[in-house]
C-alpha cells in the first residue's frame, strides 16, 4: 500500500512490534528456504528495520528473527538422540554453524540500530528405544554487545509467548 502512495497510519511497517518487559520491541521476522539465502533475509531484515521512517524509534530493541527450519532439514531428516537436551543442542550447533558466517556482515549492516538475531530452528526426532517421532525447537540469540540482560529477558519473553501461538507452524 505504501509503495502504491496509499497513507498508512502512523504505526510501525515491522512483522512484530510489541512491548514485553517494559521493553518496545520491533522484530522483522524471515524465513529463508535454504542456507544460501540466509544473508539476504538478514539483509533485508536489517533494511526493513533501519531505513524506514516509521520505525525510528531510539529507545526500541529491533531484532532480526530467523526461522531456519527449512535450512536444517527438508522434512526428511530424522535426528536420533538420547534425549530433547542432546536434540537441543544439536540443532543450537548446526544454527550457529548456519548463522556464523554472517555475523560480520550483520554486524557492520545493523550497527548499532539492530541489537541482534534470534535464530529458531526444529528437527524431527526420535528418542533411542522409541519409535515415535517427535519435534524439538531450539532457539540461540545472537546478541550485539549492546543488548542488555533486560533486553535478553524481553526477547526471551516475547518469544517464549509467541512461540505458543504459530512462529514455527
Amino acid at each position: 500500500l505504501l509503495r502504491a502512495g496509499f497513507p498508512l497510519p502512523d504505526q510501525t511497517l515491522t512483522d512484530v512490534s510489541t512491548i514485553h518487559a517494559g521493553r518496545e520491541l520491533l522484530i522483522e521476522c524471515k524465513r529463508p528456504q535454504r542456507p544460501t539465502g540466509i544473508r539476504s533475509a538478514i539483509a533485508d531484515a536489517v533494511g526493513q528495520l533501519t531505513k524506514q521512517p516509521r520505525n525510528e524509534r531510539p529507545n526500541a530493541l529491533k531484532l532480526v528473527a530467523l526461522s531456519l527450519g527449512k535450512c536444517l532439514s527438508d522434512g526428511r531428516l530424522l535426528l536420533h538422540v538420547q534425549d530433547e537436551n542432546v536434540a537441543k543442542r544439536a540443532i543450537g550447533d548446526a544454527m550457529s554453524v548456519l548463522i556464523q558466517p554472517h555475523i560480520k556482515d550483520f554486524h557492520r549492516k545493523a550497527g548499532a540500530n539492530v541489537a541482534g538475531i534470534l535464530a529458531v530452528g526444529s528437527l524431527s526426532m526420535v528418542h533411542l528405544g522409541s519409535n515415535s517421532p517427535s519435534t524439538t525447537t531450539m532457539q540461540v540469540l545472537f546478541a550485539n554487545s549492546q543488548m542488555t540482560s533486560m533486553d535478553m529477558e524481553a526477547t526471551e519473553a516475547w518469544y517464549n509467548e509467541y512461540k505458543s501461538n504459530s512462529f514455527e507452524r
